[in-house]
């Protein structure tokens, strides 16, 4: 696999896949899914094929792209209009790493030493309580503004949706979510709380949306091709 750029290949056996499949893992870098009954000659040869493709093109330049994005200095929060600044300190193997707000919009990442990556899962961790203290507030008050009541909303990393709404009434939104402005994200939320009077994509849904949000259109538009470009790689990974 000479024309492959093996130091972004990450390998993984599963004995529930069927066929070779193809990820782009932030952290990991191109995932290759193999069934384990397949030979390293097989998944050589089918790598080596996909190389060749459009896809692993632009998947390579998402992965490089990611992992210039996973040490962050600044992190901004579109929905708030918000920027931290991120320091990062190293201390001896036995710390317990940790973050930590201090004085003017700043975070300092103490990480141990023996772990390059471990300031990913601390970040994250931070992210996941902004967007519990941010997010959750917002539904409920427009929950009030539009009458529409919901049962509970739950925040949490979801790699495929922006939100969901179950039949119970339950809305769960994406953290990553604080990323995007503030009129997407309104969009986002209107759009889950409309699914709790009609649990489709009928023209009665459509109709009530464009009486919260009548520029629904084109907010839809902005999220489906800006949406995930301002996400940066180590809140995907």
């Amino acid at each position: 696999m000479k024309h492959v750029v093996e130091e972004l290949i990450y390998i993984r056996k599963s004995k529930r896949a069927k066929h070779i499949l193809f990820k782009v893992n932030p952290v990991k870098g191109i995932e290759v899914i193999v069934p384990e009954h397949l030979s390293k000659f097989q998944v050589d040869r089918i790598i080596a094929k996909r190389s060749k493709s459009a896809w692993f093109v632009k998947a390579t330049r998402q992965v490089e792209k990611y992992r210039k994005q996973l040490t962050p200095n600044k992190i901004n929060l579109g929905y708030c209009n918000d920027s931290w600044i991120i320091s990062y300190q190293s201390k001896i193997i036995n710390c317990q790493p940790y973050i930590l707000e201090i004085d003017n919009n700043c975070v300092q990442v103490i990480m141990n030493e023996i772990d390059s990556m471990g300031h990913i899962g601390l970040l994250q961790k931070w992210l996941q309580a902004k967007a519990e203290n941010i997010l959750i507030p917002a539904v409920r008050n427009m929950s009030v503004s539009t009458n529409i009541r919901f049962n509970g909303v739950k925040i949490k990393f979801q790699k495929n949706s922006w939100g969901t709404c179950s039949i119970r009434k339950n809305i769960n939104l994406n953290r990553n979510l604080m990323f995007l402005p503030r009129n997407l994200v309104e969009y986002v939320i209107l759009h889950e709380l409309c699914h709790i009077r009609f649990m489709n994509h009928s023209l009665e849904f459509w109709e009530l949306l464009e009486k919260h949000v009548p520029d629904w259109k084109m907010a839809k538009r902005e999220l489906s091709h800006k949406g995930e470009q301002l996400i940066p790689g180590w809140a995907m990974a």
